[in-house]
């Protein structure tokens, strides 16, 4: 099913990337036996009616929560957008439905429990009008211009919520227990571009309808605002690291065509993080050329509980989403920076875990480690896999993966 990464410059050019009872008398027992049921039957509804599994506060917290990842037992995921349905590629106003009224149109119309995880949206202008109804309910608890809901009104602000690059997209989590319907004003005309094409996302994370689910507040506890900024302060640090700090850091030098095990660890247990800087061991022997290659050149290998075959097998720079050239960038999960690189994925293992680096290059390189081990979660929890393929360069469609069996889709690293 994978196409094995193949070591050295040739052929690399290419690539793509959570009782009471009374005596009366007979008769009597019985219907107060009866009124005693009854009332117990409607303390049991109303007890029902006060819980809640999912509130809103909790699922902003979720936004930090990287080991939610490994756990398979979640809710479905589907996508809502304006995709082609004739399978070309105008992918843009492609509406739901019709408005509530006339000039408006329907993004997303979900009925309940569920939370929309995230919103994308582009092809229109600021300033133009979005609500967002819960519940059914006569008035939107979210209206304004777009600008002012995507980056412009608290709790939507960055970096959960943005307009950047023509694009405007949000992480507030749109929590809702009945149903959510969002709408937009039909598209406008550009007087230069003409008729607007509206493009949108939204993942929809939908629950069992036994589930219980807090619907958006429309006004914010303090308590939800202090998820919304312990969310924000850890994304916006994780946004701005340039530096990577190594702890009980351990080096090995790997000859050229060399490989050699970095990591090996009984479990169970989970890395709930790794760093890792793979270097040339004399420098001046290396040009610029030479160290763009290394991020191909390099590759990264994971085995489980003592498998023949690596569950991870990718280039160093296309698991880092470094494609040809070094690339710096934070975030909560992923790391590349001017001294190495850090994987913040969940990565949890029942037996045994070893993580091998093979050197592809022509010159010997020095490999330095760290990890932090974390207790093992339990059972209801995924392995993480990594693939890597190349198509091109004559054309045809690219196979991103090809997946069987039970699991959950992380994401792809795609270089064209």
């Amino acid at each position: 099913m994978m196409n094995r990464p193949q070591m050295g410059r040739q052929g690399m050019t290419a690539r793509a990337k959570m009782t009471m009872s009374l005596e009366i008398n007979r008769a009597g027992r019985v219907v107060l036996c009866a009124l005693i049921a009854a009332a117990l039957s409607g303390c049991r509804r109303a007890a029902e009616q006060g819980r809640v599994d999912l509130t809103w506060e909790n699922a902003v917290g979720q936004l930090v929560q990287a080991e939610r990842l490994a756990r398979l037992d979640g809710a479905t995921v589907t996508l809502a957008s304006s995709y082609d349905p004739a399978g070309g590629n105008n992918d843009f106003n492609h509406f739901k439905d019709r408005g509530s009224e006339p000039g408006w149109v329907t993004l997303v119309d979900e009925s309940g429990p569920g939370c929309i995880r995230r919103l994308w949206m582009t092809g229109t202008d600021p300033g133009h009008p979005i609500r967002i109804i819960f519940d059914g309910e006569r008035r939107p608890r979210v209206e304004g211009p777009v600008e002012t809901v995507f980056g412009e009104t608290y709790p939507w602000v960055p970096p959960l919520a943005q307009y950047v690059n023509m694009c405007f997209f949000s992480y507030v989590p749109l929590t809702f227990n009945r149903s959510i319907r969002i709408e937009t004003r039909e598209p406008n005309v550009h007087p230069i571009w003409g008729q607007r094409r509206i493009f949108y996302q939204a993942s929809i994370e939908k629950f069992d309808p036994s589930v219980r689910v807090e619907t958006y507040p429309a006004e914010l506890s303090p308590a939800a605002r202090e998820s919304v900024e312990r969310v924000r302060t850890a994304w916006t640090r994780a946004v701005n690291e340039k530096s990577i700090e190594f702890t009980d850091a351990r080096e090995q030098v790997l000859a050229a065509g060399g490989k050699a095990v970095l990591l090996e660890i009984e479990g169970p247990a989970m890395l709930a993080q790794w760093q890792l800087l793979v270097d040339p061991r004399e420098a001046g022997e290396w040009n610029a050329l030479d160290n763009e290659h290394l991020l191909q050149d390099a590759v990264l290998r994971v085995y489980y509980d003592r498998a023949a075959f690596p569950s991870i097998e990718v280039p160093l720079g296309d698991f880092f989403g470094n494609a040809w050239r070094k690339r710096e960038y934070g975030s909560l999960l992923l790391t590349s920076s001017s001294n190495g690189f850090a994987c913040r994925f969940p990565v949890p293992f029942k037996e045994h875990i070893r993580l091998e680096l093979e050197n592809g290059s022509d010159h010997e390189v020095v490999a330095t480690i760290a990890a932090e081990r974390a207790a093992w979660p339990g059972e209801g929890t995924g392995y993480l896999h990594a693939e890597w393929r190349r198509s091109g360069p004559t054309g045809g469609n690219h196979t991103v993966a090809d997946l069987k069996g039970r699991g959950k889709f992380a994401g792809c690293f795609l270089g064209v």
